[in-house]
């Protein structure tokens, strides 16, 4: 069986799966009610079994088959399992991160480019979510800068074409590839640019008004695909922090001591959120004290003591408010974490504190990461979802030993 492999061919194949994809966003199906839902769901998922079968496997030239499968294997080589495991189900985000890649693979196929990009919004900025040129199949993140082709993009807020740039030019963050050519087309949802679909070629005026077109035209699909799989991916960490809290909850029953109960708590967290270190503080005669501790101890470990009135931690109980801090050390004045003059080469950026108690707090959960803006508003709703029943047991146990306390004093 032969496959496409030129640019004609490549672009008949994937209008074909263009196609798919625009039937199953058109049918006359509510994605409210979970029947129109898990149509039309079933139906993006198909067509990426199908991008995968006949376009990842098949296309030996593809520069993303090459990345994979290091070396070549005969037929009577093959695993079963090996492709089965690459093709399992792992979730609504990694589906979309392949999505993304096959996307972007595909793309550059079709228009010959010698580099394809996709960016995404991230804050007041751009930033590279996925790129394939002829040299590297995947890229890191990073953040667009001011200047840039795709800045243009955006600032134009329209499709640009470029046919001959001045030596030097690169796609952002993809700096081994000079290009001559360019051609990007802006993600437009809920008349906003939410991104960029960007493509490059070394050969001067490459791009073709039908080449142009075409990214447009995908540029309505990755949009429109964003927009169910976004749904899909928020539905997905509903269920899975539901799940996880009734686990947990499960698990917390069996605990007999704070010590435990942090354990549990923190093991079950680790399942839902990336962090460096957590504290478990308490407010005691005034001041903050350092309970429990994950991670990262320092001079910062169980039994220290802290003011309500200098550091981050003592804030949010002071306040009985939550904390999220995107920097602790941007700028020339590192904020301290619990009082004054701690030692602040600690290497923690992000923190996102959260009190414990109701009219008053007594204590606070304190979770920290060395990756500035490592937390938002998911990583903050989902802690405060799973906080009430901790909070619960650790209450059990702060009032059985203050019982203990004053049977103790009585006698």
């Amino acid at each position: 069986m032969n496959f496409p492999r030129d640019k004609d061919h490549a672009l008949w194949l994937f209008m074909f799966v263009l196609l798919l994809i625009l039937v199953g966003l058109f049918l006359p199906v509510s994605v409210k009610t979970w029947e129109g839902f898990g149509l039309k769901t079933g139906l993006f998922i198909s067509v990426f079994f199908l991008l995968y079968f006949f376009w990842f496997n098949m296309f030996s030239v593809s520069p993303l088959r090459k990345h994979i499968q290091s070396e070549p294997s005969d037929v009577e080589n093959d695993n079963p399992s090996d492709t089965m495991g690459e093709s399992s189900w792992n979730g609504f985000s990694q589906a979309f991160h392949w999505f993304y890649q096959m996307f972007i693979s595909i793309v550059r196929n079709a228009t010959a480019a010698s580099a394809v990009a996709l960016y995404l919004r991230k804050g007041d900025t751009l930033e590279l979510q996925m790129a394939e040129s002829e040299s590297q199949p995947s890229y890191p993140r990073i953040l667009v800068q001011e200047g840039s082709l795709i800045d243009y993009v955006v600032q134009q807020n329209g499709a640009i074409q470029e046919s001959s740039l001045p030596a030097g030019t690169c796609l952002a963050g993809i700096e081994d590839q000079e290009i001559c050519s360019f051609a990007g087309v802006p993600l437009i949802v809920d008349e906003k640019i939410t991104g960029v679909l960007a493509a490059g070629s070394k050969a001067q005026e490459h791009f073709s008004e039908n080449d142009l077109k075409l990214m447009n035209q995908c540029g309505l699909v990755i949009c429109q695909v964003m927009s169910v799989y976004h749904r899909a991916w928020r539905k997905e960490i509903q269920e899975t922090l539901w799940q996880t809290q009734i686990e947990m909850e499960k698990a917390l029953r069996e605990t007999e001591n704070e010590m435990q109960a942090f354990n549990v708590f923190v093991q079950f967290i680790l399942r839902l959120f990336t962090f460096d270190r957590c504290v478990l503080c308490y407010e005691n005669q005034k001041e903050g004290e350092i309970r429990q501790v994950f991670g990262q101890i320092d001079h910062l470990d169980r039994g220290t003591r802290f003011p309500l009135d200098e550091g981050l931690m003592g804030w949010v109980i002071k306040r009985n408010s939550p904390l999220m801090i995107e920097d602790m050390q941007k700028g020339s004045y590192v904020r301290p974490r619990y009082y004054e003059g701690e030692d602040s080469k600690h290497g923690f950026h992000s923190m996102l504190g959260v009190p414990l108690g109701y009219q008053e707090a007594w204590g606070c959960i304190g979770i920290e990461s060395k990756r500035i803006g490592q937390f938002k508003e998911r990583e903050k709703n989902g802690l405060l979802t799973m906080l009430p029943f901790f909070e619960l047991t650790l209450e059990r146990f702060r009032l059985a030993r203050i019982n203990s306390d004053e049977k103790n004093k009585s006698e």
